[in-house]
């Protein structure tokens, strides 16, 4: 089974034991995440855009595929891991949220960010 199906599956299952599967695929995997080009800056400060999702729960979008982070603008790679440790620097957001390229999304707060990347 590939990643796109396992976030299917835990998007609408919500089961604990189905984010478990998804968040040991992504381990060790890139991810991307849109970045703003309005103004040529440095690359280690790349600016994200910011979703609200929800009831004003505000995140950086990750998509599994380049070809479905491309699809609204320039992207840029990054870790699994480092997108979790990022998130949790970030003020201005209140977590993640990983879309698979298809229908299917799930949102992760900062504390359970924090949670899967203490996992060994």
């Amino acid at each position: 089974m590939d990643l796109s199906e396992l976030i299917d599956i835990a998007a609408d299952s919500k089961s604990e034991n189905d984010y478990a599967t998804v968040f040991a695929a992504l381990k060790g995997r890139q991810v991307y995440v849109n970045v703003l080009r309005d103004e040529p800056i440095p690359e280690a400060q790349l600016r994200m855009p910011i979703m609200t999702i929800g009831d004003g729960f505000r995140v950086v979008g990750l998509y599994t595929s380049l070809e479905a982070a491309q699809a609204l603008g320039a992207a840029a790679g990054i870790l699994w891991e480092d997108a979790l440790a990022m998130v949790g620097k970030l003020a201005e957001v209140d977590g993640l949220a990983v879309h698979n390229g298809k229908d299917s999304w799930f949102a992760v707060d900062k504390a359970a960010a924090a949670i899967v990347l203490a996992q060994p």
